[in-house]
């Protein structure tokens, strides 16, 4: 029987008695062959999640003095190791190597928490203290070979983590973690489709309005996507994982391509899904596809308003990641066969459709897994062999803040951010 987690004074509903079948990481071997002398993770990894509950979040002391505002980035080579590197948003003063993690780690910022996932072959979660220079406080496995992808925090302190490999969602107790207790219950599997293999990928969550939205990236015969396979987004009760009918009466929608590697909400309740489709770096020599593109879902009404770009309008490339300002200007990462990245803004034309602009930014091959805006600027994790580091970019004038890349000790992977009092160092 499959836990269900209760707020207190919430009625106890019914569990889904659903199945699933583990699913083994994406394409290490595709960035390998790639890189002969590198190992690459998943190309997939990087899932934006958009805003969860708390996200947003600040210490305050009352003077009313601007918070110190942090850039926190996730590094690796993927060969021996990875650490956390912080950055000063508005001085662009650089703490490298303040916490080590695993070689495959991504981030989860929550409100004024800061967690990472060390995914596959660590099966970990950390938490960090940004206010004692990002120190590990707990760290605690979610089950061997179980791949962490997300975490979305709820209001009690429990968080619901997607298992990637377990195709599942696993609670946790981060508010008083301990090594017994850290896991609540026994994991949620997510349902299988029609596929033969039964393939479940759950990368990405997000909160919404109550409603657990999780991200499914449907590839088939691993790790590629057939003609007929379509990621989806299932809707979950946040606190029991009932199915939600948030779709049209049915709690989960079917998109229009396959392998959804980034999402990004907007306030009004605007889901925005970058999807890859197969990736044109398995594809060299080969005939590639025109099978990704952006898909636009309004939750209000349930229903999805169709694929705005797809990978012909994008210049034949994979949509590897978006971005997304409040105002609701919506940038991408377009890769090309050897993981290089253009970043470019995407407008939205009179036909409902988005058009790829002029390249912002060229990343060469070493590829871009992490697009952000935040604070009036682009931030891109910028993993070109030659000049790897983070990217400030003026998306207004398409300058580069600070000079060029950032050097942040490894690579940089995954990026995200955190508020801290005023005063306050982003590092030690």
């Amino acid at each position: 029987m499959t836990a269900v987690h209760r707020k207190p004074g919430a009625r106890r509903l019914p569990t889904p008695g659903w199945t699933g079948r583990s699913y083994a990481g994406a394409l290490a071997l595709v960035a390998a062959s790639l890189w002969s002398c590198r190992l690459e993770p998943d190309y997939a990894t990087r899932t934006d999640t958009g805003t969860s509950t708390d996200a947003g979040a600040s210490w305050t002391d009352g003077s009313g003095a601007e918070p110190t505002r942090c850039v926190v980035v996730a590094t690796s080579e993927f060969r021996a190791g990875g650490s956390v590197t912080t950055i000063d948003a508005d001085s662009l003063q650089v703490w490298r190597d303040l916490t080590a993690t695993h070689q495959d780690a991504t981030l989860a910022v929550r409100g004024t928490r800061v967690f990472v996932l060390n995914r596959e072959g660590a099966d970990n979660i950390q938490e960090l203290d940004p206010q004692d220079g990002f120190r590990t406080l707990w760290q605690h496995s979610v089950g061997n070979d179980t791949n962490p992808w997300d975490l979305q925090l709820l209001d009690d302190g429990h968080a619901w983590v997607t298992l990637y490999n377990a195709g599942a969602l696993q609670l946790v107790d981060t508010a008083s973690p301990s090594g017994d207790a850290f896991l609540v219950g026994t994991p949620v599997t997510l349902p299988a489709w029609t596929d033969d293999d039964a393939r479940v990928e759950p990368a990405g969550a997000v909160l919404w309005n109550g409603v657990l939205l999780v991200l499914v990236q449907g590839l088939d015969h691993y790790p590629n996507c057939a003609d007929g396979s379509r990621g989806y987004v299932h809707a979950f009760d946040q606190w029991s994982m009932e199915p939600v009918a948030l779709f049209g009466g049915q709690s989960y929608l079917e998109l229009e391509r396959c392998n959804p590697t980034s999402f990004k909400l907007r306030e009004d309740g605007m889901l925005v899904v970058g999807m890859a489709g197969m990736y044109r770096s398995q594809l060299r020599g080969g005939t590639a596809t025109d099978d990704g593109g952006v898909e636009l879902v309004d939750l209000n009404t349930g229903h999805s308003l169709g694929l705005v770009l797809d990978e012909a309008g994008a210049g034949n490339r994979d949509i590897a990641a978006v971005a997304m300002a409040p105002d609701g200007r919506m940038w991408a990462a377009l890769a090309d066969d050897t993981f290089g990245a253009d970043i470019v803004e995407l407008t939205l034309q009179s036909d409902g459709q988005l058009r790829a602009g002029e390249v912002l930014w060229r990343s060469e091959e070493g590829g871009v897994f992490a697009l952000e805006y935040r604070w009036d600027r682009l931030w891109i994790a910028d993993r070109s062999p030659s000049r790897p580091g983070l990217v400030v970019l003026d998306p207004e004038t398409a300058a580069v803040v600070g000079g060029g890349p950032l050097d942040t000790g490894f690579p940089p992977y995954d990026i995200d951010f955190v508020e801290l009092p005023a005063g306050m160092a982003c590092g030690r």
